[in-house]
């Protein structure tokens, strides 16, 4: 550059370098997309084409050609040529084109006509083909070695190659030459794979190949016939499952990890025999050899596989052709030795052939002395003797077998008597002559005294067993049944007698295998025992049966077995609970009840009294607070004394028919208050618009009071769920809860995920006064109240529980089909609470008709006080006017409340009843419901509720 011109501008720089930038990225990207493409390329001319594609890209590049050097054979190719004048040239030798020229050089070649034409002019290079304008040739090289060369040019003018363009082919002759080995690489391979696959297919033995992951990589044609699966379907699938059976493929696949761990492996290099598997399931053997392959960085492994059935079937035949002879001489004597039946072969004169070791031991010598001789030889026994004799050429003259049920044989030595039962067979020689009888004898002494006393057993205790309503059974001492009646089979759940008689007692029926032995033991000592114990029935539901048993010994003293009368008393031991539970309940309920009565006349007076002394002293008066606190503790004796009540069933109710979804649906705020935020809280109401005939109020209650206990079992917090259903009981649920009756019924379940509660407490759960929970965090009477309002109701109620488990109490009422009240609170009507009827009182209680008198007479009504029934009806038939109210106590000695209400509203129709109980009678409540019309107060009560109370009977219409 002259000084004397301008230095070119930063811009100019910048824009020169960010082209410079912009080549180098295209020249990354075309070498990328060349690896690609040798990766995508199916073979060498698809893989030039895109090579040819990439570089007319990056330049002109129309007339383009490959040209490679086969050096073994000396031949110069072009495999790829595109030309707009000459046709590709034939391989031929080296010659002294410009080709040549970079390929003997090994280097990159920018030829114009000029740098062509002195080339010529050295001698270095010819003139081949049409002249181009501008000719560029750069080598493939791979692996410091030159393959190729690259090449293009151009003839077109405006069109010139410079040393960008040769740049350009130098740059991506690498990877080309790269993809071109690769391509060539797997083109060899795949050649080699065919003719190695020919040479396979051709053999009678399968060739499978196996790649390190397992999977088979190559399939012969004769391992189609082999195994039964097609080359396509069969590559690619994991060897194991395909030609493995299934014992042996844990063993295939340590092998292979092992060798692929250590290089080593037990199979590889020699032929073993093992079994194969066909595509039909069919296991058949084989010979195998496993060969490992390395290939560059992974394992190949071949095998060899040779179908050794028919071999193996060939070679069993000639085993077994061979030994057939001497096997059925071993196996004969075998089997006659080991038979406990005297088996003999005799010939006409009465020797014996053949002896088993049986017939010997019996002689008292060997089978070799045996042999040869007759019976005379062995048996003094002469009649004997010449008897078999006779029987045996019997059987051979008549060549037809003969059976001898049973004849005795009494031996003269020890007078022992024996029974046998004898199968003779006449055996024929090839001419059709019996010389021969075989005979079997098998001694049926046992099996004869065994059936005797079975016929004698049976004639006894047939009849009596088979009708029998107990249970009857004999069984060995070691738990072996040997004798059912159908009476115990049908207890246990059995179709059969059979069925039952495969049962092992000790481990299938008892539930405390102990308890079996120790009746066992006691029966052998004491001569019999009566047990009760926990039986398991075939359907696993225990029961309770008493066992009464006795040994039973033979005439010589010997145990020979176990005899069992079987009583279920499963029901009876469970109705006994729960009457016991039931008689306990109801004990308690009186007493409560009758408790409450008493206390409730006193708190009445209390209740009473401290009311007027509170309104006698005044709000400022210093003893007020004590009195307060009076008057709370009677409140919380009145408490008490109504849930001892409820929990007596002797509370009054004024039952209606409501929903009890719309009834819990009401307490859901209040609920939701009283369990605290750290209990969540779900309702599920599924009773579907079912109705109940109950007090609500008393309803509420059991509902709070299960809900409290459930949140007290949670002390950490946890989940309650109140869920509502209509269901049915049936019979079997009936009897298994003993005193519910089947019917449709309105469920209320109270769920929590508390401690739970063992069964030790569930049997006292109800029990007023019961509680589990620590000092003074409970009276014991909750659940107590809620059972007796449910059942007041004609419901019943169960809890659900296991500790750690949480618990589930249930209530069942009875549903009614009567469309439900409203169960919303009834507001109170404000009214006087004063009058100036006249009121008949009649109250024994003392303090009772004292307070009463007191509150009546300050609201001004006019009094007639009768301590007794027959005073009330007195001073009735004294008063010279009408009498407005009748105010009696239910229960009064000499005559009842009821009894003077009659005898007044007699003489008086029309004359109001107002009742004063401290607990129900069915003198005007009916099972502690109110009749219906019949106002009662109950007691205890305030003396503003007896006022309020009274004015609303003489208001009602």
């Amino acid at each position: 550059m002259s000084p004397s011109r301008r230095r070119p501008s930063t811009r100019r720089g910048s824009q020169a370098e960010a082209t410079e930038r912009e080549q180098a990225a295209q020249l990354q990207t075309a070498t990328y997309r060349i690896s690609e493409a040798a990766n995508a390329a199916e073979d060498l001319s698809q893989l030039f084409r895109a090579v040819h594609d990439i570089i007319g890209e990056l330049m002109p590049a129309k007339n383009l050609y490959i040209a490679l050097y086969d050096v073994a054979a000396g031949l110069l190719s072009f495999p790829y040529w595109v030309d707009e004048h000459d046709p590709p040239p034939a391989p031929h030798a080296l010659e002294r084109g410009l080709t040549e020229y970079v390929l003997r050089t090994g280097q990159p070649l920018l030829a114009t006509a000029e740098v062509h034409e002195e080339l010529r002019r050295r001698g270095e290079a010819e003139l081949v083909g049409a002249p181009s304008l501008a000719w560029i040739g750069v080598p493939l090289k791979a692996h410091d070695r030159t393959i190729g060369v690259l090449v293009a040019q151009t003839y077109t003018e405006g069109i010139r190659f410079g040393e960008r363009e040769k740049n350009i082919l130098q740059f991506v002759s690498t990877q080309v030459a790269m993809a071109i080995e690769r391509k060539r690489a797997e083109e060899a391979v795949r050649t080699s794979e065919a003719r190695l696959k020919a040479l396979l297919d051709s053999g009678l033995d399968a060739c499978v190949t196996m790649d390190e992951t397992g999977r088979i990589t190559s399939w012969s044609a004769a391992a189609e016939t082999v195994f039964g699966w097609p080359a396509s379907a069969a590559i690619g699938r994991s060897l194991a499952t395909t030609i493995i059976p299934p014992q042996h493929r844990e063993g295939h696949a340590r092998g292979l990890a092992r060798f692929l761990e250590t290089g080593e492996g037990p199979i590889l290099r020699q032929r073993i025999e093992i079994t194969a598997l066909h595509r039909d399931g069919r296991e058949f053997p084989v010979e195998l050899t496993v060969t490992p392959i390395r290939l560059a960085d992974r394992w190949l492994f071949g095998a060899f596989v040779r179908d050794l059935t028919e071999e193996k079937h060939a070679e069993q035949a000639l085993q077994k052709e061979v030994g057939e002879r001497e096997a059925a001489e071993r196996l004969l004597r075998q089997v006659i030795d080991a038979d406990p039946s005297l088996v003999f072969v005799k010939d006409r004169d009465g020797k014996f052939v053949l002896v088993n070791k049986a017939v010997a031991d019996i002689y008292g010598t060997t089978v070799e002395a045996q042999v040869g001789k007759t019976d005379a030889d062995f048996n003094p026994n002469m009649e004997e003797v010449e008897h078999f004799l006779r029987d045996d050429r019997a059987v051979m003259d008549s060549r037809r077998p003969k059976v001898v049920a049973e004849e005795s044989v009494t031996n003269p030595a020890t007078g022992v008597t024996r029974w046998f039962q004898t199968v003779k067979v006449p055996l024929l020689s090839p001419d059709g002559e019996a010389r021969r009888v075989l005979g079997v004898a098998t001694d049926i002494t046992e099996r004869k005294r065994a059936e005797e006393a079975l016929r004698r057993s049976e004639a006894s205790y047939r009849g009596l067993v088979e009708h029998a309503a107990y249970g009857i059974y004999r069984a060995t001492g070691d738990g072996k049944f040997l004798m059912v009646n159908p009476a115990l089979f049908t207890m246990l759940g059995y179709g059969s007698g059979e069925e039952l008689l495969k049962v092992d007692i000790a481990r299938d029926l008892y539930v405390d295998p102990k308890a079996g032995v120790r009746i066992l033991e006691r029966c052998e000592q004491f001569g019999s025992a009566i047990e009760e114990v926990a039986w398991r029935r075939r359907d696993g539901r225990v029961i309770t049966v008493r066992l009464n048993g006795r040994p039973v010994r033979a005439p010589d003293g010997m145990l020979e077995c176990f005899e069992f009368i079987v009583d279920d008393v499963t029901e009876q031991r469970a109705l006994e609970e729960r009457l016991r539970q039931t008689q306990k309940m109801e004990a308690v309920g009186r007493l409560a009840g009758g408790i409450a009565h008493d206390f409730n006349n006193l708190l009445t007076a209390i209740l009473g009294s401290v009311d007027f002394l509170r309104r006698a002293l005044g709000p400022e008066h210093p003893e007020q607070a004590e009195t307060e606190e009076i008057q709370k503790a009677a409140v919380r004796a009145a408490d008490l004394t109504r849930q001892l009540l409820a929990f007596s069933r002797q509370q009054v109710l004024a039952p209606r028919v409501l929903e009890l979804d719309a009834l819990v649906t009401n307490l859901e705020k209040m609920l939701r208050r009283l369990i605290g935020e750290d209990v969540e809280l779900r309702f599920a109401a599924k009773a579907s618009r079912a109705t109940v005939r109950a007090d609500p109020g008393q309803l509420e209650q059991v509902i709070v009071n299960l809900v409290v206990n459930a949140r007290d079992a949670m002390p950490r917090g946890g989940r309650l769920t109140i869920e509502t259903a209509s269901v049915e009981l049936d019979a079997a649920y009936a009897r298994e809860h003993g005193t519910v009756e089947p019917g449709r019924y309105v469920m209320l379940a109270v769920t929590d995920t508390g401690v739970g509660i063992d069964r030790a407490a569930q049997a006292r759960l109800f029990e007023p006064f019961f509680t589990t929970k620590e000092f003074g965090k409970g009276t014991g009477l909750g659940l107590a109240t809620a059972y007796g309002i449910v059942k007041q109701s004609g419901g019943y109620i169960w809890v659900y529980s296991e500790p750690g488990r949480g618990a589930t109490f249930k209530v069942y009422l009875p549903r009614v089909e009567h469309a439900g009240e409203s169960v919303a609170a009834p507001q109170p009507t404000a009214r006087a609470l004063g009058g100036t009827e006249t009121i008949l009182l009649a109250e024994d209680e003392t303090a009772v008709r004292n307070l009463a008198r007191r509150v009546l007479e300050k609201h001004g009504y006019k009094l007639l006080l009768a301590a007794t029934g027959q005073d009330g009806v007195r001073l009735a038939k004294e008063h010279a006017g009408p009498i407005d109210l009748l105010v009696t106590d239910v229960v009064m000695p000499e005559m009842g409340g009821r009894e003077l209400a009659q005898h007044l509203t007699a003489r008086q129709p029309g004359l109001k009843v107002l009742y004063l109980s401290g607990y129900t009678d069915d003198a005007i409540v009916h099972h502690g419901v109110l009749d219906a019309g019949v106002a009662f107060l109950q007691k205890p009560f305030k003396p503003d509720e007896l006022a309020r109370k009274i004015r609303e009977v003489l208001d009602a219409p």
